[in-house]
């Protein structure tokens, strides 16, 4: 689908951002720390994620992939839709929601505006040890994603695939052999 807009900042709302590319100007649904990020009249490159309901189709924009990231995450949560999610974002950033996340603190996630604390401690439960710091890249971004599709916690997952990554000798094996060991390992040792 559409992956990102390139284009002229052609206005900037409290909830909106309009991008022209050739000709085309689109509308995104944005949160507050994209919308303060860009400035009307700039060039720009927005991701996008594309939500097609029965009744309607919408595109939100995000400067920052792992804005988007914890976005599509929240919108996976039973009750969040996407204006929720943006909301939540616009509350927080991203590296604080993950800490709220991982330190399990239904307080300081329900003092988000209209958040109260059922759903707080819903969102808790469905995404803690799903999202890591965004600092942390990893080399293994395709083998973690692969495991954390399979119901093991992103924590975890990155833990063990890093410290088997690092036991495999260098140059003993093909770069495919190489993923198939980590992965095989990983899978093992998270279900141990």
């Amino acid at each position: 689908m559409i992956h990102s807009l390139t284009g002229r900042i052609t206005g900037v709302t409290r909830e909106t951002i309009l991008v022209e590319t050739n000709g085309v100007e689109w509308e995104l649904e944005a949160g507050a720390q994209s919308i303060a990020a860009v400035t009307e009249g700039a060039t720009a490159r927005i991701l996008v994620h594309f939500h097609h309901r029965e009744d309607a189709m919408k595109l939100y924009g995000f400067v920052t992939a792992e804005e988007r990231s914890v976005f599509r995450e929240l919108i996976k949560v039973n009750g969040i839709g996407p204006r929720q999610a943006l909301r939540i974002l616009s509350g927080t950033t991203v590296e604080r929601f993950i800490e709220i996340l991982e330190t399990a603190d239904i307080s300081a996630l329900s003092a988000i505006p209209g958040l109260g604390a059922k759903t707080a401690q819903k969102i808790v439960l469905a995404l803690k040890g799903r999202l890591t710091s965004v600092d942390e890249p990893s080399p293994y971004s395709e083998i973690i994603d692969a495991l954390v599709e399979m119901g093991f916690e992103k924590k975890n997952v990155t833990r063990a695939v890093s410290a088997i990554g690092a036991e495999i000798e260098p140059n003993t094996v093909t770069a495919e052999e190489f993923e198939k060991l980590v992965f095989s390992q990983a899978i093992a040792r998270l279900s141990s």
